[in-house]
């Protein structure tokens, strides 16, 4: 709860220096609007920047070494619209962008560990064991959605705020 309730916080340098972000740490910062993680950050609490309701783009560098983020690191972010995020991130119990209905672009930067996957800029898939077999999030602007055969649990608030999906088809 570091900074939580800084209600006139608009931008955070991360120095180098810093390798945890903690839980609620950041949230209801209501008039944030960037964030940049550096590549020394292993790892972002719970609720670490949730309810950061002006929060616009998020960018994880690539981690220096393992990465963990924990549930609704990002959660209510109604602003976001964008986030960049490393492949061999960790998540841990859950969507981490759930209740963010203006997510509708999440790049993943490569890495040597794979853990998590953009599927045609339209699902977010999450490697449990060897396959990338988890759906946590979907592009808030899908009409209709066919989820891939592989596909065995579909995360909480995955499909959350998709108001204009029509049809969903499941093998």
């Amino acid at each position: 709860n570091a900074f939580s309730y800084c209600k006139s916080l608009k931008q955070v340098s991360i120095p180098t220096s810093v390798t945890i972000i903690g839980c609620n740490s950041f949230s209801f910062c209501s008039s944030l609007i960037e964030i940049t993680i550096p590549s020394s950050v292993v790892y972002i609490g719970d609720y670490a920047f949730a309810d950061c309701t002006m929060l616009k783009q998020v960018t994880i560098q690539s981690p220096e070494s393992k990465f963990e983020i924990r549930k609704s690191a990002f959660c209510r972010c109604t602003s976001l619209t964008q986030a960049t995020i490393p492949s061999s991130s960790i998540i841990n119990e859950g969507n981490i962008f759930n209740e963010c209905p203006n997510l509708n672009d999440i790049n993943v930067l490569p890495s040597e560990n794979e853990r998590i996957n953009v599927v045609d800029g339209t699902f977010l898939l999450y490697k449990s064991e060897d396959e990338f077999d988890t759906l946590i999030w979907a592009k808030s602007d899908i009409t209709e959605v066919s989820i891939p055969d592989y596909v065995k649990t579909i995360g909480n608030y995955s499909f959350y705020k998709c108001q204009s999906l029509k049809r969903i088809t499941v093998p």
